[in-house]
């Protein structure tokens, strides 16, 4: 499933920084950490770090491969990372899971010794992003703490980091003392407090934004999944378009605070999965906003940022299951219906192209069709003809097929003035045309061999064929190679003869007959035609029997072949 990191930081070293590969260069993070200057780069490969890092240099610290495959361990004896006064949000901090933290210190006087057991800004701010911080234990703060973090007037910012399954005596998160910070894409869920709320502490002259973020089954001893502490200085705290159990009955301020509670934020189960994935169905789907600007903080997506109408609130954006446009967990012939709109009429969402292209071969078109018909019908133990080749001819009024096994999906994209008057296709078979494209395809599991599949009137030209078997195989249409001017057939006739021919490339042409003073006697073909194959028919009621000549005219060659009218 595709990770997508809304809040993207830059991934490259300073224009003097040096880059350190871990454990290429070093074999431990906290080795490379001190032997680093101010804006170098250290890069850790994946691999399991039993660490326990302190940071108070501006480096940018990612890793490699993500969370998933990169993991801090601090042994249950500390904390996992610390950042320390002098860093600031030139600092980046990307790509790891944080686990096994643990501080309990009980002296109260002594700030911030218990505070945040996998990670702990003090007076720091740095960029946190792609982080995921459990099963972690701090006094106050079991994931994470933010503590003092105006020193330099500046705000921490994290952005897509899950913070699950941690414990604490004081919430998961505890953002206290003139702390300052931005929370955005977010997941905060499944921790537990044997005090407050198990969510969301802000102390003493602290503020913070939540955007786009999900706080939910956490436990505490409380029913608030945040809340203001009641004694000391006031705080501020701005939700908007996030997901809060209790909606903004859930925020305690205990009088001592600003709650801006913003439009697009719910009240709903986000239907997470075990990995805090969005689950089909969820409301937090297209439920974010692109654009928040709130003071000085400003959130501005672009629509490459993220699927869908809208962004999703939480970590992961939902990319669903290929094959089910509408998002609805199923795959069924509504599915099927709004692919055939993308492909008759314009394209559709970012989600809707990606779940359309269910052999992922970054087009829409028939065979993605075919696919899915094939998913929905499930035919057990069923095997069907391989189709390897197939040509095509346009008659002056019918378009015939000629396959070497059984066909599941054609589509033609057309150009010309002209009207289609008839089909000829089995039951089971559905057929939609625009003007400018023509689908056939099975809903029901039966094929269709060589033969006529419809008739027209006008100029038809076909500018692309796509033919399909039943096992998502593009068949290969056969295209000419040479002009050729076949033999007329029936020959000798009464009254009516066909006429066929190929073009290996588009071409003018001109197909005309002639008798034997060299007079034209009727002209069957003239006009620019794209390449393929072709039939017209002579139909000679008015002309007296004899001998007659064809005469086939392209710009690279002449042909011409005699035919005998017996009435």
């Amino acid at each position: 499933m595709k990770k997508l990191t809304l809040v993207t930081f830059l991934f490259i070293s300073a224009i003097f920084g040096t880059t350190i590969n871990v454990p290429a260069d070093f074999s431990e993070i906290q080795l490379a950490i001190d032997s680093a200057v101010e804006g170098d780069t250290i890069l850790v490969a994946p691999g399991t770090y039993y660490e326990n890092l302190y940071i108070d240099t501006n480096l940018i610290i990612h890793s490699t491969d993500g969370p998933e495959e990169t993991i801090i361990d601090g042994s249950g004896i500390d904390r996992v990372v610390y950042f320390y006064i002098h860093v600031d949000n030139s600092t980046e901090f990307s790509g790891f899971t944080i686990i096994n933290g643990y501080v309990n210190a009980e002296n109260w006087d002594a700030p911030p010794e218990g505070y945040g057991g996998g990670l702990l800004c003090a007076g720091a701010t740095p960029e946190l992003s792609d982080l995921i911080i459990s099963n972690n234990y701090g006094r106050k703060g079991g994931g994470l703490a933010f503590y003092y973090t105006y020193y330099y007037e500046n705000y921490a910012n994290i952005n897509n980091v899950q913070v699950r399954n941690n414990e604490s005596v004081w919430d998961a998160v505890y953002i206290t003392t003139h702390a300052r910070v931005n929370i955005v894409n977010c997941v905060i869920s499944e921790n537990t407090s044997t005090m407050p709320s198990g969510g969301i502490e802000i102390r003493n002259d602290s503020r913070a934004t939540v955007v786009n973020t999900i706080i939910f089954n956490n436990a505490g001893n409380i029913t608030y999944p945040i809340i203001f502490d009641e004694d000391n200085e006031s705080n501020i705290l701005t939700i908007t378009y996030s997901d809060i159990e209790g909606g903004e009955a859930g925020v305690n301020t205990h009088n001592n605070g600003v709650l801006n509670w913003l439009e697009g934020n719910i009240d709903a189960d986000p239907m997470l999965d075990d990995e805090y994935h969005l689950m089909t169905g969820s409301p937090c789907i297209d439920a974010g906003t692109a654009y928040f600007e709130w003071g000085e903080f400003l959130l501005d997506l672009g629509p490459d940022d993220y699927l869908g109408l809208a962004p999703d609130i939480g970590v992961y954006e939902f990319v669903g299951l290929l094959g089910d446009l509408n998002a609805d967990g199923d795959i069924n012939v509504t599915d099927i219906v709004l692919l055939v709109d993308i492909i008759l009429t314009e394209p559709g969402t970012p989600y809707e192209m990606w779940a359309a292209d269910y052999n992922e071969d970054g087009l829409v078109n028939v065979s993605d069709i075919v696919q899915i018909v094939f998913v929905i019908l499930n035919p057990p133990g069923r095997t069907m003809t391989v189709s390897t080749t197939a040509n095509y001819q346009l008659t002056e009024n019918e378009f015939v097929l000629t396959v070497d096994g059984a066909v599941a999906g054609i589509q033609l994209t057309t150009s010309g003035g002209y009207l289609i008057t008839d089909n000829y296709l089995p039951n089971g078979w559905e057929f939609h045309e625009n003007g400018m494209t023509v689908l056939a395809f099975s809903l029901d599991g039966t094929s269709i061999n060589s033969g006529p599949l419809f008739s027209y009137g006008g100029n038809l030209e076909i500018v692309e064929i796509i033919i399909t078997d039943w096992n998502g195989n593009n068949v290969a249409t056969l295209t000419p190679n040479q002009f050729t001017l076949h033999p007329a057939y029936p020959n000798p006739f009464n009254p009516m003869t066909n006429l066929s021919y190929d073009l290996p490339e588009d071409t003018d042409l001109t197909i005309a007959i002639y008798d034997l003073q060299g007079r034209m006697v009727e002209e069957l073909a003239n006009g620019h035609v794209s390449s393929g194959s072709y039939k017209v028919t002579w139909q000679a009621d008015n002309q007296p029997s004899g001998m007659y000549f064809v005469q086939m005219v392209t710009g690279a060659t002449v042909q011409t072949q005699k035919i005998i009218l017996l009435k």
